[in-house]
This record gives structure tokens, C-alpha cells and sequence, in this order.
């Protein structure tokens, strides 16, 4: 959500939401700054100094919740950064990466040349968000391409939120490196979980989706020492046109190699991006991807090793599967289709990504 404040003139800030009073004087107390909502109107604290919004704005605004984040550009303009009434927030702390996977929901140009975010801003918005916030992902882009920097943020989250589960979302190459991991080590969070995606089953396999020489060895490397050191790691396998024909053997890799991993992911495609621009070499339809995956699952579950499926609709999945299937895709990004309103599952399914419904709504068939 953006919230544009008209004739603003408080510079960029990171400021908390007070929709109740008691709220409002609690964040006073605290000396933290937050807009607070008084007499049908919205001020800013300190300043306290009337805002001036639309009306759509202002209805948007009273739909927040309190102890809700914004960030404020200098132009007015306040982005939502944390939702007190969601467990979806994330912290995005750049967008490039030192990967180009052919399958990524964002396009080269943003992974190559996207900007890293404010990391004061960051650890400001952390101070005000609640202390008992559920979960928080960390994301990019590639997070530990802003370096040491990484590790303030993580020291403040490790402060703030002790009982907040944190998923990391990277492709860990960096941590293949001794100096970078022990920094690391000292930093985490007690409740975080590394989302760490793994594209094939050796070096060719992998770096030819990830279209960066070396990646496969180095995530390999990265991996074998977080294991070794109880780090918790999530496994992520997004299947493509590309990797679909040897799932089964990227599973029989984590089985000999990474079985101590806190689970595996399965995951559909989100067709933006690089995706979108190389829809012939990497689509295949959820259906497919669920059949070319069921092999593998059943392995990783006979050997002890937690399976999830993200992305796929309930329809594109054998029934005795559908407990595998979680809702991972962002509230905003979720559709279904006319057929969708029929079936007796809807309420339980996470349906399809936005930027991939046209691919997929001839698939999708109502449980009846």
C-alpha cells in the first residue's frame, strides 16, 4: 500500500501508526515517531502536524492497524513496510544478485542493476515494529550482496525479535567462505530458517539455471557447513521445463548429502520476469510439475525429510498430496479463475500466482 501525503514537508522518515489513543500515547512515551488519527484527522509525531490526504487515502490509512510501519519519501509518498495484522512482511534489503536464474520472477536488468535499500531505514523500521511480530522474511535480490551491512540488520532483529521466526531468503554462496559464515554465526537470529534453492543435482545442472559458473559448488559448500554447524535450512527446488526430468535425483542428493536439512520445498513457478521472457524453455504446467515431482517427494518422505509444496493449486495435485500443499503466495498476488468459485476446496487452496494465471487457468478444475 501506498499513501500519498499532499504539501509534505518532513523528509524521508520511518514512522509507526497509532489508530487508537491509548496506542498514540503509548509511542509519545516511548518517544517513537507515528502518525496517530485525533478528531477524524491524521497528524504527525513529533511534529505534530496535520497531514493533508484524499479521501481515497484516507480510507486506505484508517485501514491500517496500530503499531503498523511506513516509510515517508521526501515526496510524501508512505509505503506500508510492516502490517501488525499480517505474517507476510518482509524486509527487502536490495534487489541484485549475483545469480540470473532463467526462471526468476524478476527481470536481469532489476537483479543487475537494482539498488540496495536504506539500511538505517531498515533498522528504524525494526525498532518499531513489535517485539512479538510472528515472522519476518529477509529478502532481496541477494541479501549478503550488501556485505558486513547484512549483519547489522540481522544483530537488530536478533535484539528485537527473539521470538520471531525469521526466514533468509539467499542462494547462501557467500557463506561457502569462512571469514563471511562466522560473522554469520554471530549474527543470527534463535528462530531463523535459511531458504536456500537448489536447481539441479551437480554443477551443470544447477549453474545452467542459475547462469553464474561456480554457484553449484559454492551453495554445495555453504550448505554442508550450515548443516554442520545446526544451522536450520529449507531447501528450495523450483521446478522448470529445465529441471523437471531430474527432481528425483536432486532428491537422492539431499538424501546422501544435505538429510539433516529442517525440510525441502517444492515449488510451482511465478511467470514475471525472466521467467516471462524465457516462457518456452522454462514453463510446464502445474499438473506436469506435480508428476514430475511425486517421486522425489515420496523418497525425501521415506528418508525421514519434511516436504512442502508452494505455489501449486489443490486441483494440480493428487489428493493424498493435498496435506503437502501450504499457502505461500502473497495475498496480493493470488488469483482464481471463474472455475475456481464452484470447487468445494476453494477456502483451503492457495491458488495461482497473478503473473501466471493465463498460463494456467485452462488446467485449473473445481472439486466438486
Amino acid at each position: 500500500m501506498i499513501i500519498t501525503f499532499e504539501e509534505y514537508e518532513c523528509g524521508v522518515m520511518v514512522t509507526s501508526f497509532a489508530k487508537s489513543m491509548k496506542v498514540h500515547e503509548r509511542l509519545c512515551k516511548e518517544e517513537k515517531p507515528h502518525i496517530y488519527w485525533i478528531e477524524n484527522q491524521f497528524f504527525m509525531w513529533p511534529q505534530n502536524i496535520l497531514l493533508k490526504i484524499s479521501e481515497k487515502d484516507n480510507i486506505n490509512l484508517l485501514s491500517c492497524h496500530d503499531f503498523d510501519v511506513f516509510e515517508i519519501s521526501s515526496d510524501g509518498k508512505a509505503y506500508l513496510y510492516y502490517s501488525n495484522e499480517t505474517v507476510d512482511n518482509a524486509i527487502v534489503v536490495t534487489m541484485k544478485c549475483n545469480s540470473n536464474c532463467i526462471m526468476c520472477p524478476l527481470p536481469e536488468s532489476v537483479r543487475r542493476q537494482g539498488g540496495n535499500i536504506s539500511v538505517d531505514n531498515i533498522l528504524n523500521a525494526i525498532e518499531l515494529m513489535p517485539c512479538n511480530a510472528r515472522h519476518l522474511t529477509v529478502t532481496g535480490g541477494e541479501p549478503f550482496l550488501i556485505g558486513t551491512k547484512l549483519f547489522l540488520i540481522l544483530n537488530a532483529l536478533k535484539s528485537k525479535c527473539q521470538n520471531t521466526r525469521i526466514l533468509l531468503l539467499t542462494n547462501a554462496r557467500a557463506l561457502s567462505y569462512d571469514p563471511f559464515l562466522e560473522q554469520f554465526l554471530h549474527s543470527i537470529p534463535p528462530k531463523i530458517v535459511l531458504g536456500i534453492p537448489l536447481h539441479g543435482y551437480n554443477a551443470n545442472t544447477h549453474d545452467n539455471i542459475t547462469n553464474a559458473s561456480g554457484s553449484f559448488l559454492e551453495t554445495t559448500i555453504a550448505l554442508k557447513k550450515l548443516l554442520k554447524k545446526e544451522v536450520p535450512v529449507e531447501l528450495r527446488i523450483v521446478v522448470s521445463k529445465l529441471n523437471a526430468q531430474f527432481i528425483s535425483k536432486i532428491a537422492d542428493l539431499i538424501i546422501k548429502e544435505f538429510s539433516s536439512v529442517f525440510c525441502v520445498k517444492i515449488m510451482g513457478l511465478e511467470m514475471l520476469g525472466n521467467a516471462a521472457k524465457n516462457e518456452s524453455d522454462v514453463w510446464i504446467s502445474y499438473i506436469e510439475a506435480f508428476k514430475a515431482s511425486k517421486e522425489a517427494i515420496l523418497n525425501l518422505i521415506k528418508n525421514g525429510i519434511d516436504v512442502g509444496l508452494y505455489n501449486f493449486p489443490l486441483c494440480s495435485v493428487d489428493q493424498k498430496f493435498h496435506m503437502l500443499c501450504m499457502k505461500s503466495i502473497t495475498d496480493y498476488k493470488v488469483r482464481f479463475t471463474e472455475e475456481c468459485t464452484e470447487c468445494t476446496l476453494r477456502d483451503a487452496c492457495g491458488g495461482v500466482f497473478a503473473g501466471t494465471i493465463r498460463m494456467a487457468k485452462n488446467d485449473l478444475k473445481a472439486w466438486r
